[in-house]
């Protein structure tokens, strides 16, 4: 099966091609651009989208995402794993070891996604009760998350097989492919609202574009494994290693997950989901943001793994660039948008709007630089082989979070939940900087062999 999209990248297997500063500049290049569209798009689309629907709807919406964020969990770390596994396979030149490690790896993800679906599809129902959605918007809550169960399974395989591009730095192609999926969430709603002014015609977009997306995945993996279509081999056996490591990032998913919507689900049960707008809206522009980063951490993230067994030292001198790029560059955006955020969400939503979520989005500035920051030291950590320190911090985190969400949030509602969010982060960052430096990056000469073979090698 030949290409179904050009491309000029080249195909790139070697340590030293894949973690070269070129490359890397190259990729994160890549990332940052197109970041930038869905930006804009959202930034043009959110207030029409709430404005047609309202704000309880618009509530839901974001509900029904964060719902999907729990089907994602179905990945079991297969997607973290699958990265860690190429990038090391790569690091030590065994290349050839890719089609059935792959072939086999997408399957398991589908097979998981599907299960998830269907689970999704029944607890629909339920699920419009516990998120105290009104009589009126009932029955559209139900046909919205049931169609996004159809989606499930595309979304999850679509996780694992992006990894095999991330790994070969094919940055350039996974945004290429990720622009449908821009153009269904915030484009999309242009066209579809004025006909089908509900959940169900938006939710339909995006589950015809999750299919679409991973069609194109499949049939361009050629590209970076030439000899992927020429058997159709899976061997169960390759999953063993690939289970045992993905299940820390994937408990580490699946409670990160919980704690970043458990704010919007406990203020909607507590308060009602007409108020969920007021925190989810906020904490989706700041999100929009630290997409900038993000664009640069899942770049370095295969590279810290290929480096981590080609050259220690030398990855050891990019984790403490990347921490000190990351801390100085950050603090004057973050800071700006803070001292700006009432005009700012004044000319975005509307000035009553704005007066509402003034503090809140200053707290979600301050918690959003705090995660850029953590989110280094715990790529740094998945990509040698030790995903289980960031599983423990937040199992260890989780009843901390939740109690003083409940807490604040009786008492200052959606300002409540947005400080909440700030102490977590800051105990977060302080604890995953600290511990790595002394752990791993700061270790003599004599210690690398043991680290080293944290990475499965």
């Amino acid at each position: 099966m030949s290409r179904i999209l050009p491309s000029t990248e080249k195909v790139i297997h070697t340590a030293e091609q894949l973690t070269n500063r070129k490359t890397l500049i190259k990729s994160a290049g890549l990332n940052l651009l197109t970041s930038v569209l869905p930006l804009l798009a959202g930034f043009f689309a959110v207030p029409y989208i709430m404005a047609t629907l309202g704000e309880e709807r618009f509530g839901i919406l974001t509900l029904i995402w964060a719902v999907i964020g729990y089907g994602m969990m179905l990945d079991v770390g297969l997607g973290k794993a699958l990265i860690q596994r190429i990038s090391v396979l790569l690091g030590i030149n065994k290349s050839d070891q890719l089609p059935k490690l792959v072939r086999t790896s997408l399957l398991a993800s589908f097979i998981l996604g599907t299960i998830g679906g269907v689970v999704l599809w029944f607890l629909s129902p339920q699920l419009s009760i516990w998120l105290s959605v009104s009589e009126e918007y009932r029955t559209e809550t139900i046909n919205a998350l049931q169609l996004m169960a159809i989606s499930v399974p595309f979304l999850i395989c679509s996780i694992s097989c992006m990894g095999v591009y991330e790994a070969h730095q094919r940055f350039g192609f996974i945004n290429l492919v990720n622009w449908p999926i821009v153009l269904a969430n915030f484009v999309a709603p242009f066209f579809i609202l004025p006909y089908m002014p509900n959940l169900v015609g938006l939710v339909l977009a995006v589950v015809i574009t999750r299919i679409i997306v991973l069609i194109l995945l499949v049939a361009n993996l050629k590209s970076v494994i030439p000899t992927y279509f020429k058997s159709n081999e899976i061997d169960l056996e390759v999953m063993k290693p690939q289970f045992a490591y993905g299940k820390w990032p994937a408990i580490t998913g699946l409670v990160n997950t919980l704690l970043s919507s458990a704010d919007r689900f406990m203020l909607s049960s507590m308060m009602g989901a007409a108020i969920v707008a007021f925190l989810t809206t906020p904490n989706y522009a700041i999100g929009r943001f630290s997409t900038f980063v993000n664009s640069s951490i899942n770049v370095i993230f295969p590279a810290f793994g290929t480096e981590y067994i080609a050259n220690p030292e030398r990855c050891k001198r990019m984790y403490k660039k990347f921490i000190f790029l990351m801390t100085i560059a950050l603090a004057l955006p973050f800071a700006l948008i803070a001292f700006f955020a009432e005009p700012l969400f004044s000319l975005w939503i509307n000035p009553e709007f704005a007066e509402k979520v003034g503090l809140v989005v200053v707290l979600f500035c301050v918690s959003g630089y705090l995660q850029c920051i953590q989110s280094i030291p715990a790529a740094f950590l998945n990509a040698i082989g030790k995903p289980k320190v960031n599983s423990m911090l937040s199992i260890a985190i989780m009843p901390i979070f939740l109690g003083l969400l409940y807490i604040l949030i009786s008492k200052y509602a959606f300002e409540g939940a947005a400080v909440a969010i700030v102490i977590k982060s800051f105990i977060e960052t302080t604890f995953l900087v600290t511990y790595t430096y002394n752990k791993f990056i700061n270790v003599p000469a004599s210690s690398e062999k043991k680290i080293k073979g944290m990475s499965g090698v």
